[in-house]
């Protein structure tokens, strides 16, 4: 997928259409993914993600409502609350825990959990990152070392 200028924008994966043609809706990864994925594995051989080890869940407005997670206005922090925690993962030993909210990574709000998985994943095994979190109504920093995500 190209723009008008000839630039690159996407790898098509799909196109939805209703006579099997080209024609209709058409589905890409972005370039800078597929940029990504083509590097590491020129590099290492195969994808390496990086690796947080939370189960992450969208901030519904109810939970807002019974977080704290709202500003003067009634306008939505923003913010990841994480599901659960395994054990012995980078986000187990930095300290996080169910219940934590997590802000933004490394300055970067966070709006969903689809964010906070495409940060991490795309963030090199063994970076560190500071993540802004609340936790038991106090915001704090926390600095996570990533480790390499497990293939299973």
């Amino acid at each position: 997928m190209i723009n008008a200028r000839g630039e690159l924008l996407g790898i098509d994966t799909a196109i939805l259409g209703n006579n099997g043609g080209n024609q209709g809706v058409g589905f890409a990864v972005p370039v800078s993914v597929a940029r990504n994925v083509m590097n590491q594995v020129m590099e290492h051989g195969k994808v390496v993600r990086g690796y947080l080890g939370v189960l992450p869940q969208n901030v519904t407005p109810a939970m807002a409502d019974g977080l704290h997670l709202k500003q003067a206005g009634g306008v939505l922090v923003g913010g990841v609350l994480i599901g659960d925690v395994t054990p012995g993962t980078p986000a187990a030993h930095a300290g996080l825990q169910r219940g934590d909210v997590i802000l933004d990574v490394d300055g970067q709000r966070l709006e969903d959990s689809n964010q906070l998985r495409m940060r991490i994943s795309l963030t090199p095994p063994g970076s560190t990152v500071n993540m802004r979190v609340i936790h038991d109504g106090t915001e704090k920093t926390v600095a996570v070392k990533l480790a390499e995500m497990p293939a299973d």
